[in-house]
């Protein structure tokens, strides 16, 4: 089993249910304007 390709779609889901209310939660007045990005590339 690929624990990286795992643990890649966890952080995307969880970056998905967070987006619109991460900076509510964590009590920072801003909004997220785009996802960033979670790929290294090489």
């Amino acid at each position: 089993m690929d624990y990286n390709k795992i643990e890649d779609a966890v952080f995307k889901k969880a970056m998905e249910f967070f987006k619109d209310n991460a900076v509510e939660f964590f009590g920072i007045d801003t909004k997220i304007a785009a996802p960033a990005e979670t790929e290294i590339k090489t």
